[in-house]
């Protein structure tokens, strides 16, 4: 017919199927614009628009009952309407995507440190990188932290919008690093990736930087072989202690498989 489009050449033009066509056909939810004696159906320029809007609705999870009653009430109020409530839902999505997508980039990180450092320690300059931190611990041993600290950790990395999964690790407490004996905490940290998940920060500085295999459940050895470093190359300690699980359960629950990180500033 002269201005129409078949199915098959409506079809091939939205990109949506033939079969899928006649099914939205026989449910009203999009008919053609005219349809002969013997069933053919025709299809107009103007409702690739339609179909376009549709096909963007279902997409986005509207359910096809949702989107028949739109269809029927439709006016540029509606649609305005509809098409704002949308946006947010989609600002909401991506939100949560970019914060999934930055666990993902700050766990790789984590996994090519650990592939490409060996064991042992090293003196180095680290930028400032992005953290969040727990409320205080009040210099608590690392094994007496309990579930209920955990829960309320998580629910302020929650409520703060970060997704969960990112490396995690301890900063030792001012005491213990002014003893050195670095067996107590102040506070869990969160090795975020972007600033805007952070509320703190790991200063830039020079660092005697441990890598090894393990946990942060006892690193007495560690710290053992640090201070023999700092004491060797007649450094000092500049600041604190920060403990980063490089290698965690979800990469292998073999323990010797584990690696981890642990960074004093010196001068």
């Amino acid at each position: 017919m002269k201005g129409m489009m078949s199915i098959s050449e409506f079809a091939r033009i939205s990109s949506v199927c033939r079969k899928t066509l006649i099914w939205y056909d026989n449910t009203e939810l999009f008919k053609p614009t005219f349809t002969d004696s013997k069933g053919y159906r025709y299809y107009s320029y103007e409702q690739i628009y339609t179909i376009s809007v549709i096909q963007m609705l279902l997409e986005l999870g509207i359910s096809h009952a949702q989107i028949k009653d739109y269809m029927k009430r439709n006016s540029p109020e509606a649609e305005k309407k509809m098409l704002l409530n949308q946006k947010v839902m989609i600002e909401k999505e991506i939100m949560k995507l970019e914060g999934i997508q930055d666990v993902i980039s700050t766990r790789l990180d984590s996994l090519d440190e650990a592939e490409t450092n060996s064991p042992g320690i090293t003196l180095q300059h680290l930028s400032a990188s992005p953290v969040f931190m727990s409320s205080c611990l009040n210099d608590i041993a690392r094994t007496d932290i309990s579930d209920e600290m955990w829960m309320t950790f998580y629910k302020t990395c929650e409520s703060h919008g970060n997704s969960f999964g990112y490396p995690e690790g301890f900063l030792v407490s001012d005491e213990s690093v002014r003893k050195r004996t670095f067996d107590k905490v102040s506070a869990i940290v969160s090795y975020v990736g972007d600033w805007k998940y952070a509320n703190a920060e790991m200063p830039e500085g020079d660092y005697a930087v441990y890598h090894g295999t393990g946990n942060t459940d006892d690193t007495a050895a560690a710290y053992s072989k640090l201070k023999a470093f700092i004491a060797r190359h007649k450094l000092a300690i500049a600041g604190k202690a920060w403990e980063k699980r490089l290698i965690d359960e979800s990469g292998t629950e073999d323990k010797n498989k584990q690696r981890i990180r642990i960074a004093i500033a010196v001068t």
